[in-house]
């Protein structure tokens, strides 16, 4: 338990592992941040300690070094390498963000591995001159730390909790370094452009899409149309933020229940 490191042929990828190993098995994928979230393992833990009472959880990290033209389809081929390393033969997931888009992936590739799948705040098509990432990654080529976590912070999440959490931000930014902020542009540049609306079709998986109305990320129609092309069950919040899973209290007890419902 806690956080570990898996060998997959010629790369590494640290995981996080908590929960109960006598259950069934709930990979979580984050999406995209400008540092490890294994930073922040036990805040992770402490978040998920509902479902972690009724799951053996196994949160995967992107693979250690990464280059540019590493893409969405490599993250995914990565994570199910890891979890063939771990001979896990089954797994749910849940994913948020960009680990949204990953789970997309992974399912159309290995749809046998997965039993049910939740996709919060994310789409299966992204333009390629969107405008946020788009500013996010220059801002991150000017190695400006502080102005990157405040432009990402104030799109992710909403104002209150910005305003609340802004002066730890001035803090977190001292410790970013460049190396921090070059991994960033190379783990965000394979978002734009993202498509597998024509693929995801084919899946054939009980999902749970959760998605609000005021997602300054992701336009509220790519929720839309998730729900729609895979035939899913949602969450729609009016007035919560692309961060929806940090910062909704209803976003736990509904994944909850629809992997108990599903499993």
């Amino acid at each position: 338990m806690g956080i570990q490191t898996v060998a997959v042929k010629d790369f590494k990828i640290n995981y996080l592992h908590f929960g109960d190993v006598s259950k069934p098995k709930l990979v979580l994928m984050p999406g995209l941040s400008i540092q490890s979230v294994l930073n922040s393992a036990a805040a992770i833990e402490k978040q998920y300690e509902l479902l972690a009472k009724n799951f053996d959880m196994y949160l995967f990290d992107r693979r250690e070094n990464v280059q540019m033209g590493y893409s969405i389809e490599d993250m995914a081929n990565d994570t199910i390498g890891a979890i063939d390393a771990l001979n896990i033969d089954k797994i749910n997931i849940a994913g948020v963000s960009q680990g949204g888009m990953i789970a997309q992936v992974m399912a159309i590739k290995r749809p046998n591995l997965i039993n049910a799948m939740a996709l919060c705040s994310t789409s299966c098509e992204v333009n390629p001159k969107d405008e946020g990432i788009t500013n996010w990654i220059n801002i991150a080529k000017e190695k400006d730390a502080q102005k990157l976590l405040d432009s990402f912070f104030k799109q992710v999440y909403t104002n209150e909790f910005y305003e609340a959490h802004k002066r730890a931000v001035k803090v977190f930014a001292r410790y970013i370094k460049d190396e921090d902020l070059e991994r960033f542009i190379i783990l965000a540049t394979p978002i734009l452009g993202f498509n597998v609306k024509e693929e995801i079709k084919k899946i054939n998986i009980p999902t749970l899409v959760c998605g609000s109305k005021q997602d300054q990320v992701v336009p509220f129609w790519c929720i839309e149309e998730l729900v729609t092309l895979l035939k899913a069950q949602s969450l729609i919040l009016e007035d919560s933020s692309h961060a929806m899973y940090d910062e909704s209290p209803l976003f736990i007890p509904t994944l909850l229940k629809f992997f108990q419902e599903n499993n």
